[in-house]
């Protein structure tokens, strides 16, 4: 878990975001998604889609890796990246291998799995 989040309960959608996204268009293009279909996708999520947001936060997933997260380990499938980010929160996955996945791909992630294994979990999850 990261120490040290960048998000504040003072801020705006727009101030999420581009803290978020640090001015990466694909990072903006998955957080806009997020907002839109994250509570459909995870209607358990207390937070709703800021839930999902602040758990890439408290991660340290930001920028370019939240970009990667999405297209090259999720497979550009937006209930994906969402299980992916519950899977950490439910503990079936640390957000230490999923930072590693991103940066350095030492740590293969089967999302599929991680899918499987949060809907168990959560029978409404993937809307």
């Amino acid at each position: 878990m990261n120490t040290k989040t960048r998000l504040d309960l003072n801020d705006t959608m727009f101030e999420t975001i581009y803290k978020m996204s640090e001015g990466n268009p694909g990072a903006i293009t998955v957080l806009s998604q997020v907002l839109s279909e994250g509570g459909r996708i995870d209607p358990d999520n207390a937070f709703g889609p800021l839930g999902i947001i602040m758990g890439l936060d408290s991660n340290g997933i930001y920028g370019s890796d939240i970009w990667v997260l999405y297209k090259d380990i999720c497979g550009q499938d937006i209930t994906n990246f969402v299980a992916v980010d519950r899977a950490i929160q439910l503990g079936f996955i640390s957000g230490k291998d999923v930072l590693s996945a991103i940066k350095t791909r030492s740590v293969k992630i089967d999302v599929d799995d991680l899918l499987s294994k949060v809907e168990k979990r959560l029978p409404l999850f993937g809307g």
